[in-house]
């Protein structure tokens, strides 16, 4: 997601706050609904994305394209109903804009339909009554299994280019999740950061957590923190080979989106 579109969403989910505390029939959830489904693709963790979203009998229906990795790595099958609770939860915990939506939704007795698409085919769907989701958002989710699903995914989607920056490995033990990159060192100011240190690389990821700026970063990081893991970066210079690296701990990844949290909530009372 985009930071254009991030800001998108997060106005627009604020105007459906605002609105839904007197949306009264059907045609007003109609509305809301079209609004969040201009919005769309919208990530979903590591299941992959929204694609669709519509409003029919009183209730909210998500059409989510599965990533093909997640699906076989889920084994998808008996237990999908619970694979989904499980994301629906970590959503929930972690991502503010999906806590406060779905409060709304209980709040005004909204329910909800998944139907799951894999590879441009309908494999099921299920529902969740406002009832159950209200009991959903009161357990937390298994944090460790999500975070080393999360950690085998992106494993599997190396190398990632971002700009002049390449993820070549990510390695996960018993408490931390080490990511090595390589940087271009002719064609970014990264190079500058490095003959810096290790201390302020760290800072300015702290700062775009407290900010949040890089959305998708973010909910990684949260999902790891959450699950007790601590992050270690490994920056590689690609003509030097010099490096630099540092570790953010749970407690400063979360103290730093907390802090982006209370901004948010701050923003709509």
């Amino acid at each position: 997601m985009t930071k254009r579109k991030l800001y998108i969403l997060l106005l627009l989910i604020l105007t459906v706050f605002s609105f839904s505390l007197n949306a009264q029939s059907e045609n007003d959830w109609k509305k809301i609904v079209a609004d969040l489904n201009a919005q769309t693709p919208i990530p979903m963790g590591i299941v992959g994305n929204i694609t669709m979203i519509t409003f029919n009998n009183n209730c909210i229906e998500y059409y989510v394209d599965l990533d093909p990795q997640t699906a076989t790595m889920l084994k998808l099958g008996d237990n999908q109903n619970s694979v989904f609770t499980e994301q629906i939860q970590s959503q929930y915990f972690m991502n503010p804009f999906t806590k406060v939506f779905f409060d709304i939704l209980i709040q005004h007795r909204i329910n909800l339909k998944y139907n799951l698409i894999l590879n441009n085919k309908p494999i099921t769907e299920f529902s969740i009554p406002y009832s159950e989701l209200k009991k959903i958002t009161l357990k937390k989710p298994d944090y460790k299994e999500l975070a080393i699903m999360q950690a085998e995914k992106t494993k599997q989607t190396l190398p990632i280019k971002m700009g002049p920056m390449v993820i070549y490995s990510v390695a996960i033990d018993n408490d931390t999740v080490s990511f090595f990159i390589e940087i271009d060192e002719q064609q970014s100011d990264m190079g500058v950061m490095m003959e810096l240190g290790g201390d302020v690389m760290k800072e300015n990821i702290l700062e775009s957590l407290r900010n949040y700026t890089e959305p998708v970063m973010t909910q990684e990081l949260l999902l790891y923190a959450n699950a007790g893991f601590n992050i270690k970066y490994i920056y590689i210079g690609n003509i030097t080979k010099r490096s630099v690296e540092f570790s953010l701990s749970p407690k400063e990844i979360l103290e730093s989106i907390d802090f982006a949290n209370k901004r948010l909530k701050k923003s709509y009372e």
